[in-house]
């Protein structure tokens, strides 16, 4: 018996060297996270189904950019890195279809997002051993929310890609220590948070090189490299939209929210604040569900408890960036991917407590293969939870194709994202017209229903707007007199029915034609 207990003891330790000998190769880790990483994502993608909203935008742009072989002169977003990006990603490949385009972004997307985590890990180089920082990359790789958002074709994953880089080598602080301002001017192109990792590598680098000689000339070195590389877009877009969309919209910003709350209908003054106190906090914790929801807190203990001074390189670029996050919370406007910037600096921290409570322990690299199994467990798991339900998608596309085909004006509906990407897909090649500030003009417009009490209100009051038919889905409980529609359509003698439609999940979808001239008669 005790042979046996004795040649177990033995077994388990052979297995724990082996797998601690397997962390400390990161060539192999991370060629097989970046892989898996690749596959999952590829794997909750479906490209039938068109990019939509913001991502249709940057796309119309980059299509426009790449044809025209410089940026055009009349519009452009206020954010343009990730479409010039693009650009120069499209004039690598020629189709006939806009689809296979849209496609395109999707996949240079997920690439991007499963390249991150070798960024990850070297940021947890930084401050633990490889194994360590294998785990952190793992972290960030099985991220649900993460794989979510690198299949709808938007900039956030390059974004993330260029932040991390930067404060790997501005933590480093070696000879290429300048290549970081470089790279988060290109960020700042990519998205506006880019200010505020800006600020937080300035204050990095000030604390980094406090004690050397000249640091004033070096840290006027790094301002200057940060606005030689941004000149050419702040100038191009200045020239567009009238201001360089960075300093200058934050100037406006500020200005605004100086404003009486009076002025700005609630949107400044203590409830804006107030707004931000509730909602963030609140996202902030949504966001670290599943895997950070308690390495995170203990981790930032552990942070502050055992104090550093490299300490100072996680809790620098987190507070920078978690005010531009509190900001859009204080608006608000209420979507989780404000906070996914935070994502690298949260692996980290979830390190420092998982090293507190593994580290020195009997069998250390077993239980580190369990908390890894249990991440990707867990991710995968609220993934396959959370994941887009593609049958609903392509049924709001068939919905978005006959409007286009046969409406000129319709009411707001539910799930109707997908219009504008239905006008350039059935356009192409030509490309929609744009408003100066990047958004699409759309051929079918969505005229709101405001405040009004009835349908034949709403009818009457969207007539000069071009207002022809009305989408009704029995999913949508907000707007009552439409769920009577849906109910009860014989009343509205005014009201032809072109179509309808019952899912899987019994969701009633109907559109009706309106005839104005019936209408004026039962009035």
């Amino acid at each position: 018996m005790d042979e046996k207990l004795g040649s177990n003891t033995q077994l388990d330790s052979n297995i724990d060297k082996k797998i601690g000998k397997f962390l400390e190769i990161p060539l192999i880790s991370l060629s097989i996270i970046v892989m898996v990483a690749f596959a999952i994502r590829i794997n909750y993608v479906d490209f039938e189904i068109p990019i939509a909203l913001d991502s249709l935008e940057y796309f119309v742009y980059a299509i426009d950019a790449s044809r025209l072989g410089y940026l055009p002169e009349t519009y452009s977003p206020s954010n343009n890195g990730w479409s010039i990006f693009l650009a120069g990603i499209f004039n690598l490949f020629e189709f006939d279809n806009a689809l296979s385009y849209m496609q395109l972004q999707k996949i240079f997307s997920i690439l991007i997002s499963s390249l991150i985590p070798i960024a990850v890990y070297f940021l947890g180089r930084q401050f633990f051993g490889k194994k360590y920082a294998i785990l952190g990359s793992i972290f960030f790789a099985f991220d649900p929310r993460i794989i979510l958002n690198s299949t709808i074709g938007i900039g956030d994953q390059l974004f993330i890609l260029l932040m991390t880089i930067s404060l790997v080598v501005i933590i480093k602080n070696n000879k290429f220590v300048y290549f970081s301002f470089a790279l988060t001017s290109i960020a700042t192109m990519i998205r506006p948070e880019g200010i505020f990792l800006f600020a937080a590598i300035l204050i990095m680098f000030f604390i980094k090189n406090k004690k050397k000689y000249r640091v004033i000339p070096k840290i006027i070195l790094a301002v200057i490299i940060f606005f030689i590389v941004l000149f050419p877009i702040m100038t191009y877009k200045t020239d567009v939209l009238g201001d360089d969309r960075i300093f200058g919209r934050a100037s406006e910003t500020i200005d605004y929210h100086l404003q009486p709350s009076e002025v700005t209908n609630g949107k400044s003054g203590i409830k804006f604040i107030l707004n931000g106190i509730e909602n963030f906090p609140k996202y902030l914790g949504w966001t670290m569900i599943p895997n950070f929801i308690l390495f995170v807190p203990f981790g930032a203990i552990i942070l502050f408890r055992e104090w550093k001074k490299t300490n100072l390189m996680i809790i620098i670029p987190i507070i920078s960036l978690a005010i531009p996050s509190f900001y859009v919370y204080s608006i608000p406007l209420l979507e989780t991917r404000y906070i996914y910037f935070l994502f690298p600096l949260f692996c980290i921290i979830s390190l420092f407590s998982i090293k507190k409570i593994v580290s020195n322990r009997k069998y250390e690299n077993i239980i580190l293969m369990i908390i890894i199994g249990s991440i990707i467990t867990a991710g995968l798991l609220f993934l396959d939870y959370k994941k887009i339900d593609y049958d609903s998608e392509k049924d709001s596309i068939g919905i978005s194709k006959f409007i286009f085909y046969n409406a000129n004006g319709v009411n707001s509906y539910q799930h109707g994202k997908f219009l504008k990407s239905v006008e350039v897909i059935e356009r192409w090649p030509t490309l929609p017209q744009m408003y100066i500030d990047g958004h699409i003009m759309a051929e079918v417009p969505k005229i709101p229903r405001d405040q009004t009490k009835s349908i034949e209100e709403y009818i009457i009051e969207s007539k000069d707007k071009g207002l022809t038919h009305l989408v009704v889905n029995s999913d949508n409980t907000e707007d009552m007199y439409f769920q009577d529609l849906i109910h009860n359509e014989e009343k509205y003698t005014f009201l032809e029915k072109k179509y309808e439609e019952i899912n899987e999940k019994n969701t009633i979808v109907k559109i009706f034609e309106i005839n104005y001239n019936k209408l004026k008669i039962k009035r």
